[in-house]
């Protein structure tokens, strides 16, 4: 007899398809065809055995292209199906959680940098995210004036930091940087470089003493010095470099030496300037060398010559407060203490 489904020939007592897998029912049972005499009898064909469980036959010798196709099981299809239709989407989402994990992880380490005040290696890691200056605008500026610090730009880090929005950064931040302007200004100034002084002391008054310092370089820039510029510079005698100011000053040194000065212990040396119509007269009990001349007082050093260049050096003051100064003699090699009297 012959399978109803494939059509190929199984035995009579078979339930099953051998080749097919369909069940065999006793009322779809067909006598299989008695074959036709032929002249010469030929072999009979091999039969190909095909595995009942693939789902696509190959067919036999004999058999035609237009016979019934194999049965396929719809499950399996349906679950090829889908399993082809949700790989564009298994990629997506695997592509973002990769992005998401490699934003999340140079986030973090940027934000951990920038905690620890590291701001170069904070950059690196911002700068590996896509768009991170406009995404993170007040951390991304607030890393680039912290980039400015650490090359010492401080002015313009702290306009940086001027700009920023409150709560942007740490005040410890902020703090330091003017800590650090404070000193670099205070550098600049002991170096003689005044004009450069200002503007770091402008940036930053009323920070510490920086009003002081902006109000001794201003006198220092003063094209004429006057007798309240002198009473200013006393009042803040021990403030850096006053006491050499005013030593230096051609106009503060008269006024200041201005006076009797003795010694004490009832020492009979004094030193005496008065000011007369024709200037200041300077007498004085000090040892000195007897010479001609006139007088010249410049840097704190009293000489005595007829020209300024060739004039003998007899005395050298130093300021010890506003009404005591030491007298160093050129002659003797002592120094002497003098009080204003």
């Amino acid at each position: 007899m012959n399978c109803p489904n494939c059509m190929q020939p199984i035995p009579s007592d078979s339930e099953f398809c051998q080749y097919c897998g369909t069940k065999i029912s006793k009322a779809e049972i067909s006598p299989q065809a008695s074959p036709k005499p032929s002249v010469s009898p030929a072999a009979p064909p091999k039969k190909r055995y095909v595995h009942s469980r693939i789902s696509q036959r190959i067919p036999s010798t004999g058999e035609s292209e237009g016979s019934q196709p194999p049965h396929v099981n719809p499950a399996k299809l349906r679950k090829a199906f889908f399993k082809k239709k949700y790989i564009p989407i298994y990629a997506a989402v695997i592509l973002l959680l990769s992005l998401g994990s490699y934003w999340g992880v140079n986030y973090s380490q940027g934000v951990s940098a920038l905690n620890d005040e590291k701001f170069s290696e904070a950059k690196v890691f911002f700068d590996r995210l896509p768009l991170s200056n406009r995404l993170f605008q007040q951390q991304y500026a607030y890393m680039e004036a912290g980039i400015l610090i650490e090359h010492e730009m401080y002015l313009s880090a702290l306009q940086a930091f001027n700009e920023l929005e409150d709560g942007t950064f740490p005040d410890s931040v902020r703090d330091n940087l003017i800590s650090e302007m404070y000193q670099k200004a205070q550098s600049l100034y002991r170096q003689g470089d005044t004009v450069s002084a200002k503007v770091y002391f402008s940036d930053i008054t009323p920070y510490k003493q920086s009003a002081d310092y902006l109000t001794v370089i201003s006198i220092l820039h003063s094209s004429s010095k006057t007798a309240a510029d002198y009473r200013t510079l006393l009042k803040m005698l021990h403030f850096e470099n006053v006491k050499e100011i005013i030593l230096d000053d051609s106009t503060f040194i008269y006024l200041f030496l201005s006076g009797r000065w003795e010694g004490g212990n009832s020492s009979s040396l004094y030193f005496l300037m008065e000011e007369t119509s024709n200037g200041y007269h300077c007498s004085y009990s000090l040892p000195h060398n007897d010479l001609s001349g006139y007088y010249y007082l410049s840097n704190g050093i009293y000489s005595i010559g007829e020209k300024w260049y060739s004039a003998t050096e007899q005395f050298r003051f130093s300021i010890v407060d506003e009404d005591t100064i030491s007298v160093y003699c050129y002659k003797n090699g002592d120094t002497y203490i003098l009080y204003r009297q």
